[in-house]
């Protein structure tokens, strides 16, 4: 076989790997060497499994498989075994994707490879549970995730509100001086409120602002006071 046919393959397991929900979240954090090597291996795995579907084509429907070949733009020895192991990840890749959930992908690639900030997110996102936010300006958001947070495409992190404030400068204390509870609470009940609802209140954060992040518990946070970290 010509090793520039193997080009064919070695695409195929790099598409594979950065298109299924289940690979690509795991390998976008790998390193280029290891990245190779991984889309070499699957590349292996798409051309034995295209030996072995052309072989019982051809067992089955010789006559068909010979005008297939026939039709092939290059004439050269196993290029239609090795462009069919490029279709095949493409194909194989979609498929899966459409009976497989990216959520849970998602949940899994965090596990296993996430660093702090994205697992807390997750966990946030997971439990329904508060987070404390705190930003390279001093703000301060405490609030519900409300989209699970992507491995390495994390530049924005939604959060609806439930308090917001600051930490001073000096003593470095926090103070949560907005309080939008009560307002979600009036959305349905005051006319006036009539055409919002809890989304048009949630915040678009940039990541890279972020200084902190932690769980937030209301009862917790009344025994720290202004003293919470």
């Amino acid at each position: 076989m010509p090793f520039n046919l193997l080009l064919f393959p070695l695409l195929g397991g790099y598409y594979f790997l950065i298109t299924f929900h289940y690979t690509k979240f795991l390998n976008q954090r790998l390193d280029r060497q290891k990245l190779i090597f991984n889309s070499a291996l699957m590349g292996c795995l798409l051309l034995v499994t295209s030996f072995f579907i052309l072989a019982v084509f051809n067992a089955f429907f010789a006559e068909a498989t010979e005008k297939l070949s026939s039709l092939n733009p290059l004439p050269l020895d196993y290029s239609g075994v090795t462009f069919l192991s490029l279709l095949l990840s493409v194909i194989l890749a979609h498929f899966l994707n459409m009976i497989t959930d990216e959520k849970k992908a998602i949940i899994r690639a965090i596990d296993r490879r996430g660093n702090n900030l994205e697992k807390i997110l997750m966990s946030s996102w997971e439990n329904d549970h508060m987070i404390s936010i705190s930003l390279k300006s001093s703000k301060i958001y405490v609030g519900w995730i409300v989209n699970l947070p992507k491995p390495t495409k994390m530049e924005y992190i939604s959060v609806l509100p439930a308090f917001s404030g600051y930490r001073d400068e000096k003593t470095k204390q926090v103070e949560l001086n907005t309080q939008y509870l009560d307002v979600y609470q009036k959305l349905e009940l005051d006319d006036q409120l009539a055409n919002l609802n809890e989304m048009d209140f949630v915040i678009v954060i940039d990541e890279r602002e972020i200084i902190s992040a932690n769980k937030f518990d209301q009862n917790a946070y009344s025994y720290f006071g202004p003293n919470f970290e």
